[in-house]
């Protein structure tokens, strides 16, 4: 089987276990918390495209969200924000006589799905509020206002809102215009599965790497067929010298650009984040994660206080850091 075929199979066994299984357990140790499940569709494609590429593993990252609710301390918020206004958007969840959350970095799949969060107070299920219920579980997509304080959201207002289709779910873009006439493998002989396997290797095994991702040759589709992907490949160094080596074993879609930031730095800023991201610059983190088609660092935070963009950017490189807050000011 290929190993994208493996990672098929292992996504499709971890919507079956518990949360709280060893083989979810040994996958959430290896695995670092991070990237909004509205990404990860293409996060797997990027994680299957660097399993690929021996000794090429970037701090992508997937979170599992744990099957009991981390403690209410977990997301008080460590800026000096007493009480204020904020809304948010995501998945409710209510299991059997739980409390209400808001759900935090993701939602696994299950039948009924998991998730952990934060709490929230004031929450009313209404009759044809677009919830669904199954197995003593309830949930919903929602945008919601309310107020902050001590790791609680107390609602004061909530609507409905449509959940993205697999058919809006963003892509990972390619890092290079299309040619003109679209995408045409230049060599039909040499665009199988192990020539693909060949051009990543030789591609991880380059100092100056900065980003590897597979693209979508076909606008809105999906397809594990190599000749209707890209190859992408980004690097600090010349682009042309490694366009001509990975062009002499892949034969298929090939796109070699340019990138300010490596794979080696990126990493750096990600693991400082995740180590002292919190303490120092005061905020309460949920993820982390290197996203080589933008050739950032994706920070995903509960609250992004003022001046936090400009810190990071002074700290680690103007772009090398995007930052997400979960709540936002209203």
């Amino acid at each position: 089987m290929s190993a994208r075929g493996d990672l098929r199979t292992l996504f499709r066994d971890l919507a079956t276990q518990p949360l709280d299984s060893p083989g979810i357990e040994r996958i959430r140790s290896t695995i670092q918390r991070g990237t909004r499940m509205r990404r990860l569709r293409r996060a797997v494609r990027v994680i299957a495209a660097s399993m690929l590429c021996a000794g090429f593993a970037f701090a992508i990252s997937v979170l599992l969200g744990p099957r009991r609710n981390p403690p209410a301390a977990f997301f008080a918020s460590a800026s000096p924000h007493s009480r204020s206004l904020y809304a948010a958007s995501g998945t409710v969840l209510q299991r059997s006589n739980d409390d209400p959350v808001l759900c935090v970095g993701g939602v696994l799949s299950s039948a009924p799905p998991q998730c952990g969060g934060l709490v929230l107070r004031n929450w009313h299920w209404q009759d044809g509020d677009g919830s669904t219920r199954l197995h003593g579980t309830r949930w919903g997509t929602y945008y919601l206002v309310g107020d902050y304080e001590d790791g609680t959201f107390t609602i004061r207002s909530a609507r409905s809102v449509s959940r993205p289709s697999a058919t809006e779910t963003p892509f990972a873009k390619t890092a290079c215009e299309p040619p003109a006439g679209g995408w045409q493998a230049p060599d039909a002989g040499r665009e199988t599965e192990s020539d693909l396997q060949a051009a990543m290797a030789i591609a991880g095994d380059s100092s100056d790497i900065a980003g590897l991702w597979i693209s979508d040759a076909r606008a809105g589709e999906s397809t594990d067929d190599p000749r209707t992907q890209v190859l992408n490949v980004t690097f600090t160094g010349s682009v042309d010298e490694h366009r001509q080596a990975l062009r002499r074993v892949w034969g298929g879609n090939l796109c070699v650009a340019y990138a300010p930031r490596s794979r080696v730095t990126l990493e750096r800023v990600a693991e400082d984040l995740k180590t002292n991201g919190a303490s120092t610059l005061g905020i309460r983190i949920l993820g982390v994660a290197v996203d080589p088609p933008s050739d950032t660092v994706e920070l995903d935070v509960l609250i992004a206080p003022d001046g936090l963009q400009s810190e990071l950017d002074s700290r680690y490189g103007q772009g090398s850091v995007a930052v997400t807050p979960m709540l936002r000011p209203v």
